[in-house]
């Protein structure tokens, strides 16, 4: 079952990003300029990668609490990308949280998202603090398991 965040104002206090280490997977410089805006004042540290090959790339050579990706991407979109994620064994992000940031909804996005090994749908265009505290919420969550 997909996870959809719909989440309700709480306090910025509720969870800290500070050293949380996310891999962007997203094409779009606009969504990228404003991702890069929030993530530098939250104190996280950050990759980004402009396509799915990329993406791949990067979860194959580093550590992260947390992926998010843009399901519409060049060279591989983000269900491709999800499930050459999923499949790499050797990967310490074999098993990472990958969510979703996306503006697609609907039933066939979420039967989508389930088969391509995704834990969930982030909405966009998103509100700051819905996302601070909800990525929170995702890192914390993945911790206790």
């Amino acid at each position: 079952m997909i996870d959809k965040k719909i989440i309700s104002n709480t306090d910025e206090t509720s969870g800290n990003l500070k050293g949380t280490r996310i891999l962007i997977a997203e094409d779009n410089e606009i969504n990228i300029f404003i991702i890069k805006k929030y993530f530098k004042d939250w104190e996280v540290d950050f990759d980004i990668a402009s396509n799915g090959e990329k993406a791949i790339e990067l979860a194959e050579a580093n550590t992260y609490n947390l992926i998010l990706m843009d399901l519409n991407m060049p060279i591989l979109n983000g269900y491709e990308a999800t499930r050459a994620i999923r499949k790499n064994t050797s990967s310490s992000n074999h098993n990472i949280p990958i969510y979703a940031l996306s503006a697609s909804i609907g039933i066939s996005v979420d039967d989508e998202l389930n088969e391509s090994g995704m834990n969930g749908l982030l909405y966009k265009p998103f509100v700051p603090l819905e996302l601070y505290t909800t990525l929170s919420k995702i890192i914390k969550d993945s911790k206790t398991k």
